[in-house]
């Protein structure tokens, strides 16, 4: 069973880990392969992640021909920024949109310190490469400050911690939950559905023609890809890659679970592969 591919899409606006490929890995030959198709068919894609710049263009973007790249968009970090590439696949060097100031960033010099004591308070080492137990991977990326941790276990009570330290100091942040493994620091006004919503408005695509993709729907759990679902227009189908209760997703008409049997990154895949097969 599956939802079938919708023509009209013009459109879609894709999370990262996960939902493209797992924490630290690169996408999957076949799904890049699938992608440069859906890019070559005139179908733009827009990566909306909590991942920052760097990472999702060495890993996703560096995936694809350069040739196709001026396809693609990159909203990183939740959405704070994003940056286009050209025509050769070279990343442009001015931002399309932002969201942070230079004072936003001077209060995110904070974060870094909250992210440091947090480390010494859990006797976390500085992780080299990917994080391991009891070594954890900080990533200062400007406009958010990240804790990239072994996983759930480790992870839940420095991002309850964080926020008491957050509320004690006072400082303008909010710790936030970074997939399944990761403490975010973000200024508060940031989420992905601003970008989102700021770019369809400047025209990048129309009613009807927008699809998002992402795995972090809950609406208890705070997901992220929850203002990614809030942010498009009526009528968007919204597919939820992680199999979740229907109850915990957001109340909107196009919002979807994918059926399965495959989930997360190979769910789009198969998804993806419905498009030769209508």
């Amino acid at each position: 069973m599956t939802l079938g591919w919708n023509d009209s899409v013009g459109l879609v606006v894709a999370d990262v880990d996960d939902t493209l490929a797992p924490p630290f890995h690169d996408l999957g030959d076949e799904l890049a392969d699938e992608l440069t198709a859906l890019l070559a068919s005139g179908v733009r894609v827009l990566l909306a992640s909590g991942a920052g710049l760097e990472g999702i263009r060495e890993r996703v973007v560096s995936r694809l021909p350069a040739e196709l790249r001026a396809g693609v968009l990159v909203a990183h970090c939740n959405g704070a920024e994003v940056y286009g590439f050209d025509e050769r696949g070279e990343q442009r060097e001015q931002v399309m949109f932002s969201v942070v100031d230079a004072a936003h960033r001077a209060t995110l010099r904070g974060a870094v310190h909250m992210a440091e004591l947090l480390m010494k308070e859990f006797d976390l080492a500085h992780a080299e490469g990917r994080p391991s137990r009891g070594a954890a991977l900080l990533d200062d990326r400007g406009v958010q400050v990240t804790l990239d941790l072994s996983g759930p276990a480790e992870r839940d009570p420095v991002l309850a911690r964080a926020r008491e330290l957050l509320e004690e100091s006072g400082l303008d942040v909010e710790a936030r939950p970074g997939g399944a493994s990761a403490v975010d620091l973000v200024l508060p006004h940031v989420d992905k559905g601003h970008a989102v919503r700021a770019l369809i408005g400047c025209g990048l695509a129309g009613p009807g023609e927008v699809e998002v993709w992402g795995d972090q729907f809950s609406v208890r759990g705070g997901g992220a890809d929850v203002a990614m679902a809030m942010a498009v227009p009526q009528g968007s189908r919204v597919i939820s890659f992680r199999a979740v209760p229907p109850c915990d997703v957001p109340a909107v008409p196009g919002m979807r679970i994918w059926p399965g049997p495959r989930h997360l990154d190979e769910g789009v895949l198969d998804h993806l592969r419905t498009r030769r097969n209508r």
